[in-house]
């Protein structure tokens, strides 16, 4: 079942927790980000940026399977390159950041099964880009998610919902109302 929820800084700050002395880095928690290709390697350089600077306590980098390099920097190396502090391969996490700078047009069924398998898995899971044809699949079988498509990627995944279109020529009138919709349908959260 999904929810549509507003969100403010006060409202976002009364879930998170100053942390103490006492701390360490499990306490602050861990995400694990399976992002980026060696087409995209920023995607991933991106996504552990941004989860360095929310204080978090540990940052993994777990690279997409069977992700053949081309002539830009396999993305393990772009994030380290600018992350030295990441710990590199899958392990304990508290939340995974899936998909950014993937392309499902060229996913192996390797890496295919293994990000199904993470979704499954039960931990939460941040959806974006190349990871998120892949929640229709899983839908009723995942821990919480929170689908971050850009325009183009929601009217994919609306196309591949059972969800009524109402021919508007954006394809969707009330984006609000058909991403409740969407969201309800795979299982996941909405957040505005």
């Amino acid at each position: 079942m999904s929810t549509l929820e507003r969100w403010s800084p006060d409202r976002a700050a009364a879930w998170l927790r100053r942390p103490s002395p006492e701390d360490h880095k499990y306490r602050r928690g861990v995400l694990a980000a399976r992002t980026g290709s060696a087409q995209y390697p920023g995607a991933a350089v991106i996504g552990v940026s941004a989860a360095w600077r929310t204080g978090i306590g540990m940052v993994r980098y777990v690279p997409p399977l069977e992700d053949a390099p081309r002539d830009l920097p396999a993305p393990a190396a772009a994030v380290l390159a600018r992350h030295p502090e990441t710990v590199l391969g899958a392990g304990r996490c508290d939340a995974w950041l899936l998909g950014s700078g993937t392309d499902p047009s060229t996913r192996t069924a390797a890496e295919e099964a293994g990000v199904v398998a993470l979704l499954r898995s039960g931990t939460p899971a941040v959806v974006d880009a190349g990871a998120l044809d892949l929640v229709a699949r899983v839908a009723g079988e995942t821990g919480p998610l929170i689908l971050t498509p850009h325009l183009g990627e929601f009217e994919r995944l609306h196309r591949g919902a059972p969800l009524p279109d109402d021919g508007s020529p954006g394809g969707i009138a009330r984006r609000g109302e058909a991403a409740v919709a969407l969201a309800t349908e795979l299982g996941a959260a909405v957040l505005l």
